[in-house]
C-alpha cells in the first residue's frame, strides 16, 4: 500500500488531476463504501437518524426467515 500525503496549494490544478486518477484506480466497491462513509458522517454531524441503514436491516431479515 502507497502511504503517500501530497500537500497542494489551495488552487493548484494538480490535486484534481490527482484526486481524479485515484478514483478512477477504485473498483466500484470501494466507490460505494467510501460514498456511505461519506453519506453516515455528514448523517451524523447533522444529527440525522439513519433511516435507511434500518430498513435495510429489515429486509435482509425477511429474506432470511424464508
Amino acid at each position: 500500500m502507497n502511504n503517500r500525503i501530497k500537500i497542494y496549494d489551495l488552487h493548484d490544478s494538480r490535486q484534481t488531476d490527482d484526486d481524479m486518477e485515484f478514483w478512477r484506480s477504485r473498483t466500484p466497491e470501494e466507490k460505494l463504501i467510501a460514498l456511505e462513509e461519506i453519506r453516515s458522517t455528514w448523517n451524523k454531524l447533522n444529527n440525522i437518524p439513519d433511516e435507511n441503514q434500518q430498513r435495510l436491516r429489515r429486509v435482509i431479515r425477511i429474506i432470511k426467515s424464508k
